[in-house]
């Protein structure tokens, strides 16, 4: 099933829920294989600006202090 919403929308590809896009790819798979390969590119910049080590110890330190007053 698609992350995306309407197959009526003149931004997807016909008869699909696939959005046009740069490429002209068609296939869902590959599409969300781009998406993911896109965003971690972008984190890898990200983190690099912010002089940060995106890995484990850094994702749970995240958790713990956004969850820490629910948990």
């Amino acid at each position: 099933m698609s992350k995306y919403i309407s197959k009526t929308s003149d931004i997807y590809y016909p008869n699909t829920s696939i959005p046009k896009n740069k490429l002209n790819i068609k296939d869902e798979k590959k599409l969300q294989e781009i998406e993911h390969f896109l965003l971690l590119q972008a984190y890898e910049k990200f983190a690099k600006k912010l002089d940060i080590e995106l890995n484990e110890e850094f994702f749970k330190n995240l958790h713990k202090n956004t969850f820490c007053d629910l948990y």
